[in-house]
């Protein structure tokens, strides 16, 4: 190897095992450096012992960690923002409204005719012919239907009526239709929950209508 080949190396020896140098010429190595004795030592005079560029690397490093932890803050601070409240629950629970009857309509003693007749009773109770020659008999059991309906005081309610219904004497019948009510109040009473109406129909007879006690009912329904 000649000396253009020979790589140059300067020590600064610190301890028996520590060596601190710089290559010059040729960045190599020999694979067995010379002995200790025949190394050339020299002092290093502006030459700089090897050092780790720590203030860069924190630089560096903050360079990246920095963007890391604003989105780890983001993710964190919009967990903290959610909340949770309550809201009550209420219900209130009625009694069913009831309907009762305490009156039959019912409409006396009446003679048929040759002829058809319609004999009517209002809702205030007053019996008439209304159409044909039939004539009235006695008043005994004339009378309107009288209806109770009772539940939570003060509440709003409707009444369904019927529409017609038959009344029958073995195998006779006779058509009961165009239901008449007194005022049907809209709200039951504030203090008791009651309300009540009367019902009147007019009875419609065959001519020679057979002779019988005639029977049948009628139905009314009252609702919230």
């Amino acid at each position: 190897m000649n000396q253009r080949e020979r790589p140059m190396f300067e020590y600064q020896e610190n301890t028996m095992s520590d060596l601190v140098g710089t290559v010059q010429g040729y960045r190599c190595m020999p694979s067995t450096p010379p002995p200790l004795a025949d190394r050339p030592i020299k002092p290093l005079k502006d030459k700089k012992p090897l050092s780790y560029d720590w203030e860069g690397a924190r630089k560096r490093l903050f360079h990246y960690v920095a963007p890391i932890a604003l989105v780890a803050f983001a993710l964190v601070s919009g967990t903290a923002q959610a909340g949770s409240n309550t809201a009550s629950v209420a219900a209130t629970i009625q009694s069913p409204v009831t309907l009762s009857s305490s009156a039959n309509l019912g409409f006396g003693s009446i003679f048929s005719d040759v002829t058809a007749c319609n004999i009517g009773v209002s809702a205030a109770g007053v019996r008439t012919v209304l159409t044909g020659n039939c004539s009235l008999g006695s008043a005994t059991g004339v009378s309107v239907s009288n209806w109770m309906a009772h539940g939570t005081p003060g509440a709003s309610f409707t009444m369904t009526g019927p529409t017609s219904t038959t009344l029958t004497s073995g195998g006779n019948s006779m058509v009961l239709d165009t239901f008449v009510n007194t005022t049907v109040p809209s709200i039951l009473d504030a203090l008791n929950g009651n309300a009540s109406w009367q019902t009147g129909a007019t009875l419609h007879l065959l001519a020679n209508q057979a002779s019988g006690v005639y029977s049948g009912s009628i139905s009314e329904t009252a609702n919230y």
